[in-house]
């Protein structure tokens, strides 16, 4: 009678083994995840390469996206270049690329700092699985009412700036040394002292390229547009 009893044991150890083997193999068939081989690439074309938006406003860059040689597959967009004071957000965390169709993409600027005001050059990473292309833009942040030019480190920062017809330029000199602001064009001429500030009010629409007298090799740009 054990013996009996042995054997319908292992009998049912034997078929609920059995059970789970094709249930696991049943299973883990249906996990297997098709992975498709990226082939082909992809171009990038901008719409705009300048983009200018006001301080607490917001504006966007524009982007189209083709494949190319059967490239089908998805892209994201990484922001390289490090925008203090600025939101930067997309119309969508991924955007599809394939063949026969062009791709829209958009990119939103949005300064919400003084500190963003000035011209920054801005590197765009466009990645997919294989590949990484990098696009170019300048952004150019306006500022108006008055505005702060810190020298520091023997630079104007910003170097390059676009205000409003009628904006208060303020020059902060931090750095231990003596400076000048003087125009190129003999339009105003400051001699800045160690920690001191001195300003121009722009009311004359134009460009205006100025220099340091002691160190001509530090330069800026000043651009005024109409008033809104």
């Amino acid at each position: 009678m054990k013996n009996n009893y042995l054997i319908i044991g292992l009998i049912s150890v034997l078929i609920v083994g059995i059970g789970i083997y094709f249930l696991i193999g049943e299973n883990g068939s249906n996990d297997v995840v098709q992975t498709t081989v990226e082939q082909g690439s992809f171009d990038v074309k901008l719409k705009e390469d300048e983009i200018k938006v006001f301080l607490n406003e917001k504006n966007q860059a524009n982007f189209i996206l083709t494949s190319k040689d059967g490239f089908d597959s998805n892209v994201k967009f990484i922001t390289k270049t490090p925008l203090m004071g600025i939101k930067v957000s997309f119309d969508n965390p991924e955007y599809h690329v394939s063949a026969g169709a062009e791709t829209k993409a958009t990119i939103f600027f949005e300064p919400i700092n003084e500190i963003a005001v000035g011209q920054h050059n801005v590197t765009l990473m466009i990645k997919s699985q294989k590949i990484t292309k990098d696009v170019n833009l300048i952004l150019d942040v306006i500022g108006e009412g008055e505005v702060q030019i810190t020298i520091e480190n023997y630079n104007f920062d910003p170097q390059i700036i676009t205000v409003v017809q009628g904006t208060k330029i303020v020059w902060y000199n931090k750095d231990d040394v003596i400076h000048t602001v003087t125009s190129i064009i003999d339009v105003f001429d400051l001699d800045m002292e160690r920690r001191e500030y001195e300003s121009v009010t722009f009311n004359d629409i134009g460009t205006f390229t100025y220099l340091c007298s002691p160190h001509p090799y530090m330069t800026g740009i000043i651009n005024v547009i109409p008033r809104r």
